[in-house]
């Protein structure tokens, strides 16, 4: 059973961007079955690096949509992508230091951070870009 499942209500109404939802969904779900089966802590770690890694690149390429279609609300939503990274880097820290027993926070955090901010601040700019010819 997955962790963490994708919702057509989820989506944002553009391909690129609800597809980077769901590869961090995948990978949040990939990382929850890796504390599920009690793996060792270098494939946590692994696991935990490509979640990091691939929401750095969404976030950094969700931005740069935005600008692009000059969405007036980029600053406030960098601002929350900026608030997300400083969380992370906070539970990558704890996990740094405490280990396996870390992670389940982290990626309880992560799914959690994720719907909320796909069914909030993301869905606030769809009708913005798909105004601008993104779909």
């Amino acid at each position: 059973m997955e962790f963490i499942t994708w919702q057509e209500s989820m989506s944002v109404g553009i391909p690129m961007i609800d597809q980077d939802h769901k590869t961090i969904m995948k990978l949040i779900n990939f990382s929850h079955q890796q504390i599920k089966d009690d793996h060792k802590d270098k494939i946590l770690s692994s696991a935990l690096n490509a979640l990091i890694d691939y929401t750095l690149y969404h976030f950094t390429r969700e931005e740069k949509l935005m600008a692009d279609n000059n969405y007036p609300g980029l600053e406030d939503h960098k601002l929350q992508h900026q608030v997300m990274i400083d969380e992370i880097k906070r539970l990558e820290t704890k996990y740094n230091e405490q280990g396996h027993e870390a992670f389940e926070e982290v990626s309880q955090f992560l799914s959690d951070w994720l719907i909320k901010h796909i069914n909030g601040t993301d869905k606030q700019y769809t009708k913005h870009l798909n105004d601008c010819g993104i779909y």
